[in-house]
């Protein structure tokens, strides 16, 4: 049975009549009125029942959620120190990629300037050698031109062992 609009309007001019009639203590309602009432307390009943079924899933759900709150706390409190430290550790690893391959970079121009260099002094000592390259004769009379050329003839001297020496593991050759 549905609680209907007639229903209402029975019930409202049941309440609108000025007291009840009644016998020894019994009220007196025809039919009609009663089956608004008996479809009132169901409706009631129903509206109670399914109160009560939404106030059980409405704890439940506030459990869960609590537990979740709880759980979510717990992970935060253990996991996010890691989280951070890992997304710092990324921010520094590659900041240190970037650094190791702007050296690489600068190590290979280096490498390249060097062999450059090699290549130019060794062409130096092959005109030496060829002759075409020669000393200046003019000032061999002057008093101590050997011994002030003695330095610049060092210097020459290692840069020809230099460019001759096998290259040492730290070069990296």
């Amino acid at each position: 049975m549905t609680f209907t609009a007639a229903h209402r309007k029975l019930l409202d001019a049941m309440l609108d009549k000025a007291p009840w009639p009644h016998r020894a203590g019994v009220y007196s309602i025809d039919e009609e009125e009663a089956e608004a009432i008996r479809a009132l307390l169901q409706a009631y009943t129903m509206v109670s029942e399914e109160r009560d079924r939404i106030n059980d899933v409405l704890t439940k759900v506030y459990a869960e959620r609590d537990e979740l709150a709880v759980y979510k706390a717990a992970c935060l409190a253990t996991h996010y120190p890691i989280i951070v430290e890992n997304v710092r550790l990324k921010d520094d690893i590659a900041v240190l990629g970037e650094c190791v391959t702007a050296q690489v970079a600068k190590c290979k121009h280096l490498a390249e300037r060097v062999k450059v260099l090699e290549d130019a002094l060794q062409d130096i000592f092959t005109m030496l050698d060829d002759g075409y390259l020669v000393r200046d004769t003019s000032h061999d009379g002057q008093d101590g031109w050997a011994m002030r050329q003695l330095p610049y003839v060092r210097k020459l001297a290692a840069a020809q062992a230099a460019l001759s020496a096998p290259a040492t593991q730290s070069e990296g050759k």
